[in-house]
């Protein structure tokens, strides 16, 4: 750390900075929100609706259709998470990923709660 005074690094809500006097840690938390959450976005609920025979919808490990991992989210779970994508994705915890649409099927369907969860 001679030729720098501090190095930081933000990961997720954990400030990492590595000074000359050692490694220094800053956690930031709240209850309604997750390490997924970046500061400022709403966290939405939706409901999953997959059209039958479908039990549900398979995570994506990104914004891809393609790229499926072996979780189900079963039709009528609530999932919560940060719309993304041009308002085509659900990004949820441990940085997996919901289409909201499918083809021309909405697979998922908003709920309103009257109050979101925003962190700033």
């Amino acid at each position: 750390v001679s030729a720098v005074s501090a190095l930081v690094a933000t990961v997720g809500f954990v400030a990492l900075a590595l000074t000359r006097q050692g490694l220094q840690v800053e956690v930031e938390s709240s209850p309604d929100v997750g390490l997924w959450q970046a500061k400022g976005e709403s966290i939405l609920q939706f409901r999953v609706v997959a059209p039958s025979p479908y039990p549900g919808l398979q995570y994506r490990k990104s914004m891809n259709m393609e790229d499926r991992t072996d979780r189900l989210a079963r039709n009528g779970a609530i999932v919560r998470g940060v719309v993304e994508g041009g308002g085509q994705w659900l990004r949820v915890e441990q940085g997996l990923f919901l289409p909201i649409p499918v083809g021309t099927a909405h697979v998922l369907q908003r709920i309103f709660s009257g109050r979101e969860s925003t962190h700033d």
